[in-house]
């Protein structure tokens, strides 16, 4: 077991306008949209460059090459979303299987905002057969959704702080702790979420220790981003 373990915020985002917040035991990996892919980062954090479906932008060469850049240990958040994309679904879905072949060509993690779209995701996925490591972020959903999200497929759901009201699928992770390394956790907005709080919240509900559950993300986050130790 390592001896010192940073918390793993494995999703959020800069608020320009205040500074985050990141304390010395603490690594957040930034969701950068690719607008403000030139401006510094905070220490202790780490970028994916961003193609949200919210924004409406399409899919580009000059992302593409951007997404090369090392500075960027992953692609995302991108993806599918039925409720508040700014595209035509289909146009979504084809901006998306661009952008995951381009994970899978770069050998990037693919971070997926994915709402309302879960079987047009999996459909995708059958299709285009990527295999980098796959975040589902924010995922809230109920055991049944992660079960199938979790047959046949290399998906990674991280949790945010809203999951304790999935107590199914909390009770299913605490009795069956070989599906603890297809779970990370994540605020997605450190002024609203305490990424601290929520991996103490997250050990209570799995029944492990806090220590135990930092050195599993530690162990998540090396796995996923290819980033070596981070301690």
């Amino acid at each position: 077991m390592c001896k010192i373990c940073p918390t793993v915020d494995f999703h959020t985002h800069l608020d320009r306008q205040q500074p985050l917040q990141v304390p010395s035991d603490t690594v957040r990996i930034i969701s950068v949209p690719q607008a403000e892919a030139a401006l510094p980062l905070p220490e202790n954090c780490f970028a994916t460059l961003e193609l949200h479906p919210w924004h409406g932008q399409d899919w580009s060469g000059s992302f593409a090459e951007l997404a090369q850049e090392s500075r960027f240990i992953g692609i995302g958040e991108v993806g599918l979303d039925r409720i508040k994309g700014k595209l035509a679904l289909p146009e979504q879905m084809l901006i998306f299987s661009r952008t995951a072949n381009l994970a899978q060509s770069l050998n990037k993690p693919l971070v997926i905002h994915c709402v309302k779209c879960f079987s047009e995701l999996l459909h995708l996925y059958k299709n285009l057969k990527w295999q980098v490591p796959t975040i589902i972020h924010y995922f809230c959903g109920r055991l049944e959704l992660a079960q199938q999200l979790w047959q046949d497929t290399h998906f990674i759901l991280s949790l945010p702080p809203k999951i304790y009201v999935q107590t199914k699928l909390l009770d299913f992770l605490r009795d069956n702790p070989q599906y603890h390394h297809r779970i990370v956790l994540e605020t997605d907005d450190p002024s609203s979420g305490n990424i601290q709080q929520h991996y103490q919240n997250m050990a209570n509900a799995l029944n492990v220790s806090l220590p135990q559950l930092t050195e599993l993300m530690n162990e998540q986050f090396e796995r996923v981003y290819h980033a070596g130790n981070i301690r």
